[in-house]
């Protein structure tokens, strides 16, 4: 368990909004990517991510979000600044786009905030699926 932060969600989506009132909306959740064969791109897909600092204060935080191929590879990463709110509470959308997956196998996203590990979700590259 993280000593600074607890993830509330960490998802893979097909779309995500975050609005002023910081209502996030979250479409098409999903834990497999299928392709006829690899290495193949996959246009556009969200990891929606909400985190709650468990000590609150004024600090300028920062989060990073990667992915992990099955091979070990990080081959997707995006680093945030960020001020949680009042209850400690963030929310990130981060928009994944034109994205090269090479090796089937399970990946994992993983979620640090200052370079502490807080969480991590997996997902499945398939090859020799039909995505018709």
């Amino acid at each position: 368990m993280s000593k600074i932060a607890d993830i509330d969600f960490l998802h893979l989506c097909e779309y995500a909004t975050l609005d002023i009132n910081q209502k996030v909306s979250i479409m098409g959740i999903f834990h497999n990517f299928n392709f006829e064969k690899l290495p193949s791109t996959y246009l556009h897909f969200v990891i929606s991510l909400s985190i709650r600092i468990l000590k609150i204060d004024n600090k300028l935080h920062k989060i990073k979000i990667r992915i992990i191929d099955s091979d070990g590879t990080n081959f997707h990463e995006q680093e945030f600044k960020f001020n949680a709110n009042k209850k400690g509470r963030a929310l990130f959308l981060d928009n994944v786009v034109n994205t090269t997956f090479k090796t089937a196998g399970r990946h994992t996203v993983e979620a640090f905030v200052d370079d502490e590990a807080v969480g991590n979700t997996d997902f499945t590259v398939n090859e020799n699926r039909s995505t018709k």
